[in-house]
């Protein structure tokens, strides 16, 4: 008889999760778990957190990219203003302005690469996410967001969807959760 349902015979066989046997209800609805184990696995625990988790990392994605792109238009910028800087009239030599241009270009557009590659990162893992996909791409686009170090301006942010992206993604019931989606794909 189903654990479950004890007025039905069990003749789907057992739940993959805990072992008892199923009626070709719970087989059904359930992706090869027992209705218990799949209310387990979805409905509670971190996992129920996963949605809001997807949302967070694609809007922070966004701002890094948004971030990303600022700091390649002042590369470009800050590269021609500083290539203009006038030669000293006392005599005294330095550098080309072609290297302060150079030099300035280089950080700023180092530094914007640094801002919208994890922010590319993380809206890919936000969609991803958002269906029950790629767990473990999530984790890597939590700690690439630790790369805004560089920039300065989503740091804090970065480190805080840091922290809440590793408490759902590790969280209790959220790697079953990934596991329920693989079979119902």
């Amino acid at each position: 008889m189903c654990a479950h349902h004890p007025e039905l015979r069990a003749d789907r066989g057992s739940c993959d999760r805990c072992g008892n046997f199923m009626c070709s209800y719970c087989q059904s609805i359930k992706a090869g778990t027992c209705a218990r184990c799949y209310d387990r696995t979805i409905g509670r625990g971190m996992a129920r957190h996963i949605p809001l988790l997807s949302i967070l990392m694609m809007v922070h994605g966004g701002v890094l990219v948004l971030a990303g792109l600022f700091y390649a238009v002042m590369a470009v910028v800050m590269g021609g203003v500083m290539s203009q800087i006038p030669q000293p009239t006392n005599g005294a030599q330095g550098p080309p302005p072609e290297f302060f241009g150079f030099l300035f270009g280089g950080i700023y557009g180092f530094i914007g690469l640094a801002q919208a590659l994890p922010g590319v990162l993380q809206l890919l893992a936000g969609f991803r996410l958002r269906t029950y996909r790629s767990r473990v791409f999530g984790i890597v686009a939590c700690f690439s967001g630790l790369a805004t170090i560089l920039g300065c301006y989503c740091l804090p942010t970065a480190i805080g969807l840091c922290i809440f992206g590793l408490i759902v993604l590790f969280g209790d019931g959220t790697a079953d959760r990934f596991r329920v989606a693989e079979t119902e794909a």
